[in-house]
């Protein structure tokens, strides 16, 4: 009878589990390793602008933004001179942005060295257009970046009005960005004593790629860049072939440890740093 007793044991053992006990023991699927972001938030942060837009079509879009900035006041305007006068000065500051557009063809510009230095490549058909925000009030806002390759947006790249961040650490503008955006990675890179550093916080997902950027002990200045994730999966490989000299880019490491490539108490402070400001953005190109 034992040794019966015991063939039934070790029969039980070895048998296949039921089927549903076998679902009940299913491992539960890994999150993914890149946080996806609001895309209410992502769509109000593109605006006007979409990826494959020329230079003039983003001057266009450009246009129209400045123009609002003047509609009152020619509709309070009586003289017909006065509204002419109006605008022109709406041509002119179109005209000032479009010979911002500058291309980066190898020649050394006033761009390497400067906020957006790690944002673009040389010899790589890339370009960009720089356009300094203003609000309805004409108060200075955000100053905003427009990078194309093979004359197509394919990134901006935003330096943020830091008046709302006065004295402010980046984990206050990390928990506004989160605030909008919803829950973060943090992306890292080695510094030029080959140390791993923070570098950013980061959403993937829906074909954009979204960074806030801590860039507060260089340049004064929190940033937040967006770009086509499509472009970003192929742009470093020609960069590095069509131009071999230039640098490696950072690495990121995602939760769990994955690698990610990339470049390098205020309750409404969300709305005060995309409502633009009085202090100018101290990103200007170094000479």
């Amino acid at each position: 009878m034992s040794k019966l007793l015991s063939a039934l044991v070790l029969a039980a053992l070895v048998l296949p589990a039921p089927a549903d006990a076998a679902k009940k023991r299913k491992p539960k699927p890994v999150a993914s390793a890149s946080p996806r972001a609001n895309e209410g938030a992502v769509k109000e942060l593109m605006g006007e602008y979409d990826w494959g837009m020329t230079p003039d079509q983003v001057l266009g879009v450009i246009e129209k933004k400045i123009a609002s900035t003047y509609e009152e006041q020619i509709k309070k305007t009586p003289d017909v001179f006065e509204q002419t006068r109006l605008r022109k000065q709406i041509k002119a500051e179109v005209a000032d942005v479009k010979k911002t557009l500058i291309p980066f063809n190898g020649q050394k510009t006033g761009w390497d060295v400067s906020i957006v230095e790690g944002e673009f490549g040389h010899k790589n058909d890339e370009s960009m257009l720089v356009w300094q925000e203003r609000d309805q009030k004409g108060a200075i806002g955000n100053q905003r970046f427009f990078f194309f390759v093979d004359g197509k947006l394919w990134k901006m790249f935003i330096a943020f009005n830091m008046d709302a961040y006065a004295d402010k650490s980046f984990d206050v503008f990390r928990k506004a960005m989160e605030s909008r955006y919803g829950r973060s990675a943090e992306q890292t890179r080695i510094n030029a004593e080959g140390k791993e550093v923070f570098a950013s916080i980061y959403w993937r997902g829906g074909g954009y790629y979204l960074r806030a950027i801590d860039l507060l002990q260089f340049y004064a200045n929190f940033c937040l860049a967006i770009s086509d994730d499509t472009v970003e999966k192929w742009i470093a490989t020609r960069r590095q072939e069509r131009f071999p000299k230039a640098a490696p880019k950072p690495y990121v490491k995602g939760p769990g440890g994955s690698s990610d490539p990339s470049n390098d108490p205020n309750s409404n402070v969300v709305e005060e740093i995309t409502g633009g400001g009085k202090k100018p953005i101290d990103a200007k190109p170094k000479d």
